[in-house]
């Protein structure tokens, strides 16, 4: 023990703390930065524990109902392709605990463009659809939600192929080609989230004033 405390002493007089014969309060002026500063893991750490960073949501799914619920975290910088990319890596160790899964199959590549009026443009590869759940529309709702939720500037989502917009599955059992927004998929997301103000299908949809 008391080795080990003439070491911590060595360690700390190194780091340019002066040392005293008695145990006294040290001023934070007088510590380095790295032990005033806290140090804070990546936003996919095992541990759970986020970032510091802007704040988004991402919808995983309840692997019992199957129903979307969001989770609360913080990138960088806030763009399409981020976000989509940190829908993508799936749930941390701390989610998969309370039973959180993703449909989305984390070697995919979607490339996330825009929003241009307010649509935003994800490109499909062939691994999105390698599914993990139980249907594509798990995977398209997770991408809308957790796009139209985390950016006010977003309010549908465009689904292309290599060769253009592509048909894609809605809640209700349908296909359609037009960009997609939260009232597509509102039976999939629990609770029930659609009284909002981004709840039109797409943009192309409504009337415009």
């Amino acid at each position: 023990m008391i080795v080990a405390l003439i070491a911590g002493g060595l360690g700390v007089s190194a780091c340019g703390i002066p040392l005293s014969g008695s145990p006294h309060v040290l001023s934070r002026a007088g510590l380095p930065p790295a032990l005033v500063q806290p140090q804070y893991p990546t936003a996919t750490d095992p541990s759970g524990k986020r970032t510091q960073g802007e704040p988004i949501i991402v919808y995983l799914i309840q692997g019992i109902s199957g129903d979307l619920v969001p989770v609360d975290r913080s990138i960088p910088k806030v763009t399409v392709q981020a976000v989509v990319d940190e829908l993508v890596a799936g749930p941390v160790s701390s989610e998969f605990e309370k039973g959180y899964e993703s449909a989305i199959n984390t070697s995919s590549r979607l490339v996330a463009t825009g929003p241009k009026r307010d649509v935003a443009t994800v490109r499909l590869d062939p691994q999105f659809f390698q599914l993990k759940g139980e249907t594509p529309v798990q995977e398209l709702a997770q991408i809308v939600w957790t796009l139209t939720t985390s950016m006010a500037s977003v309010r549908a989502v465009s689904f292309v192929g290599p060769n253009g917009p592509i048909p894609v599955e809605i809640g209700s059992g349908r296909f359609v080609i037009e960009p997609v927004g939260m009232s597509n998929y509102c039976e999939l997301v629990n609770p029930p989230s659609c009284n909002t103000s981004k709840r039109g299908a797409s943009p192309h949809s409504r009337s415009r004033s």
